[in-house]
């Protein structure tokens, strides 16, 4: 594993930001309804922020959630940076084992880059059970044109997963060990996965990992892929996740309720976009985010 790159800690008006400002954002995240387990705030590659609600500590794995998403999608980047995989492979050419017969035309058509964007063309989520993958085919049914319409759910980043294992013969965990972890100084020896029943790593939730950890993916985000001059994804791949692909406004039907108002600016590659223009994040079910405001940096 490589040094890892420890981050300078400065306070918040040395790189710009207001202590009246992060006064604030503690007060809003210490409310009555908020369960606060860390934060960690970088500017100028700088830590200005930091903290751990007892009785959780820098050293503690948080799980992810859905922000394993980001993670997963990261993998599915670096195999298209290498040539192991591209964002225009279709679906039935890549797990043909599985593809039911007569396939349904809008199935021929599904690529990775859908399965990237929640648009694979799907009406209906198909849990990822002790039956999946098999289910997943068998039961989606593949009523839209791909690419044209959102719905986000959890087996599209596994059938990635599942991709990734046919075309390296790695685990997710494994090939993002080599390629990814020990690039950014995360340790992978403190990274746990979980797998779905069919051996697939369960790549839409099952990670656990350090809050330094989901800053320093991000990190590599807003630095267009590069880490210490070593380039990871290519520039047009994060400009790809990090962009508006597809309309997320119809998001679970309930565009209109509070609980989704961030969720309806538009979906990238395994990442949400936020409002106003300020950037995107990786965003997990109970509260994991990841957000980069690249305006503010």
């Amino acid at each position: 594993m490589k040094t890892k790159k420890e981050f300078e800690r400065v306070v918040p008006q040395t790189v710009g930001i207001s202590v009246k400002a992060i006064m604030k954002l503690l007060d809003q995240l210490e409310g009555e309804y908020t369960e606060i387990h860390s934060i960690m705030v970088m500017r100028h590659d700088k830590i200005a922020l930091e903290g751990w609600w007892a009785p959780y500590s820098p050293d503690i794995k948080h799980m992810m959630m859905s922000a394993s998403k980001t993670f997963s999608g990261t993998a599915i980047g670096i195999a298209c940076h290498e040539g192991i995989l591209s964002l225009e492979d279709r679906l039935v050419d890549l797990l043909p084992q599985y593809i039911p017969d007569p396939c349904p035309e809008n199935l021929k058509k599904v690529t990775v880059r859908d399965l990237m964007t929640m648009s694979s063309g799907s009406d209906r989520e198909v849990p990822v059970d002790e039956s999946w993958p098999q289910n997943y085919f068998e039961q989606t049914n593949f009523a839209y044109e791909p690419g044209t319409s959102f719905l986000y759910n959890n087996a599209p980043a596994t059938l990635l997963a599942k991709i990734l294992a046919e075309k390296t013969g790695q685990s997710l965990p494994g090939f993002l060990k080599e390629k990814l972890f020990e690039k950014i100084g995360i340790d992978p020896e403190n990274i746990t996965w979980f797998t779905a029943p069919d051996g697939t790593s369960f790549a839409s939730g099952g990670l656990h990992c350090k809050s330094e950890d989901l800053l320093r993916l991000m990190r590599l985000y807003l630095h267009h892929g590069k880490w210490d001059g070593e380039e990871i994804l290519s520039e047009q791949f994060v400009d790809f996740a990090t962009s508006p692909q597809v309309d997320s406004s119809n998001i679970f039907g309930y565009a209109k309720l509070d609980l989704f108002s961030d969720n309806v600016f538009g979906y990238g590659g395994m990442m949400w976009i936020s409002h106003d223009d300020l950037g995107y994040r990786a965003e997990g079910a109970y509260g994991q985010f990841g957000i980069v405001v690249p305006s503010s940096i």
